[in-house]
């Protein structure tokens, strides 16, 4: 399963993210890995990021996700941080539990 997110402020796309669920082979369930976020340089630190996490949160757990994990080796240490303040903690990959309960919104387009 895969889906790609979008955030518009304005009716203008200000960023994307791409979620997919991978089934794990040795146990009952699914992993979720967020394998690309990009938001536009005008649009950032408006938390459009944040928002776009938190809705693949959501996607996920309805896929029956049990853990997020985002592709950042390749990312330079403003994405490190940012999903280290999103509560993802630095293993390789870096991963995250997925929250029960969802808080906040996005604009997504689908």
């Amino acid at each position: 399963m895969s889906g790609v997110l979008v955030a518009e402020r304005d009716g203008a796309v200000i960023g994307c993210l791409s979620v997919h669920a991978v089934p794990y082979l040795e146990r009952a369930g699914r992993w979720a890995r967020i394998e690309s976020l990009v938001i536009g340089e005008s649009a950032r630190g408006v938390g459009a990021a944040a928002a776009l996490v938190r809705a693949a949160e959501q996607r996920a757990r309805r896929w029956g996700c049990l853990v997020m994990e985002v592709a950042s080796a390749r990312t330079g240490h403003d994405a490190r941080a940012f999903y280290q303040r999103m509560g993802f903690y630095r293993r390789l990959p870096p991963v995250r539990a997925i929250p029960q309960r969802a808080r906040g919104r996005a604009c997504i387009r689908r």
